[in-house]
């Protein structure tokens, strides 16, 4: 069975490069539809080496049809759903990004070749330089926003703070209000905190709220902000921000707000009593 993790490559199966082909005769067309049509059924049956021996035969039998490439890729994204054999499903995506640059499936053999080291190699630098190879001016939109937000995903996780900024910067720009840009707004104000930076990262955290439709980067952002209020000392917003918390989300909301309120306490105390 497929992992879950890996599961949105599946929707690309239906993608076939019609009328990208060199003519050749029907009948060599007509053989290659068939060994492809063979390969699909047994990828739908579980028979997962069946169907990439026959992907591999679509291609190295009829590399000049137009399910060649198509092939290529479906074996490739087998071998790495399957866990069949990570190092040929490189080995396949390498081949399309070198051999067919301009093939439509050469951007989506980036993004897969830069997850499979990003996940299954834990490797992020090897990851960040196939998802820079997507910064182009022809490469979709979408994907090459998405690669963008991994690409600053990877400094990030490297550490490299301020080319990430300037990377997940481009992410949230033109008040972008989805997924990509919550998460990069999320990395921005840890990458503040991280600095010591604590005011400059609460807009970030203030901007994941604005937008609410992430319940798990609504958490995450709450608790940045309480943290940089923390260590800014401005403990009543720490505190409404902790009010706000949902239960249900964070069991330890009352422990939390216990400890801030004490805090709260003890340096109104202090100043008091000056």
């Amino acid at each position: 069975m497929l992992e879950r993790n890996k599961s949105s490559w599946v929707l690309i199966l239906p993608f076939l490069v019609f009328g990208l082909g060199v003519g050749l005769d029907f009948q060599t067309e007509n053989e290659a539809r068939a060994q492809f049509d063979r390969a699909q059924e047994h990828w739908r049956a579980g028979r997962y080496p069946q169907a990439i021996r026959a992907y591999r035969g679509v291609y190295e039998s009829y590399p000049e049809s137009r399910y060649a490439i198509q092939a290529l890729w479906e074996s490739a994204t087998l071998n790495y759903l399957s866990s069949i054999d990570l190092g040929q499903a490189i080995d396949l995506l390498q081949r399309i990004t070198r051999e067919h640059p301009s093939h439509p499936l050469a951007d989506q053999a980036f993004a897969m070749l830069a997850e499979i080291h990003e996940s299954a190699f834990q490797d992020p630098n090897q990851a960040l330089l196939y998802w820079m190879e997507l910064d182009r001016p022809r490469v979709a939109p979408q994907l090459r926003r998405h690669a963008l937000y991994r690409t600053g995903r990877a400094l990030f996780e490297l550490s490299r703070f301020d080319e990430a900024k300037s990377v997940l910067i481009q992410v949230c720009d033109g008040n972008q209000r989805d997924y990509l840009a919550q998460q990069a707004n999320l990395r921005l104000g840890i990458m503040h905190q991280l600095q010591e930076r604590y005011e400059q990262s609460l807009g970030y955290f203030l901007a994941v709220l604005a937008i609410m439709d992430c319940t798990d980067c609504r958490l995450q952002a709450q608790l940045g902000l309480i943290e940089s209020y923390e260590f800014l000392n401005d403990l009543d917003s720490a505190v409404k921000i902790a009010h706000q918390l949902d239960l249900r989300e964070y069991p330890l909301k009352q422990e939390l707000l216990d400890r801030l309120q004490q805090k709260r306490h003890y340096y109104q105390a202090s100043t008091w009593n000056k």
